[in-house]
């Protein structure tokens, strides 16, 4: 059993080791603050473009291989096909030009098909 002293001893203890936690979170925290405004200033002191470089560019798509991916038996047009795969109409005639036998027009319904569908 515990006498009232120990109680007192094991509160004021504790109540020390809280008080250290709290001056160790304390430093860490002004620490962090400093580091901060360091951060900030060396930011500032980049040239214009170093601070925020450009972005990685994305990797080239294969717009041959989705526009024939995109082609069906129906008729569609370069805009269709565009809309279909997110580019430009430019893009897909290009692609299509490469797809060769793959892709032909269709005089009659005057749009692409794929020619092996």
């Amino acid at each position: 059993m515990q006498t009232l002293d120990d109680i007192r001893a094991e509160i004021v203890k504790r109540c020390d080791r809280w008080a250290t936690e709290s001056r160790v979170a304390d430093h860490n925290h002004a620490l962090a603050i400093i580091e901060l405004e360091a951060h900030d200033r060396a930011v500032a002191a980049m040239p214009n473009g170093a601070a925020h470089p450009a972005p990685a560019r994305k990797e080239r798509r294969a717009i041959a291989a989705l526009v024939l991916a995109a082609l069906t038996h129906e008729p569609q047009t370069t805009v269709q096909i565009a809309h279909a795969i997110g580019v430009q109409p430019s893009r897909v005639e290009t692609a299509l030009a490469k797809l060769g036998p793959k892709a032909k027009a269709d005089e009659f319904a005057s749009g692409w098909v794929r020619s092996d569908v």
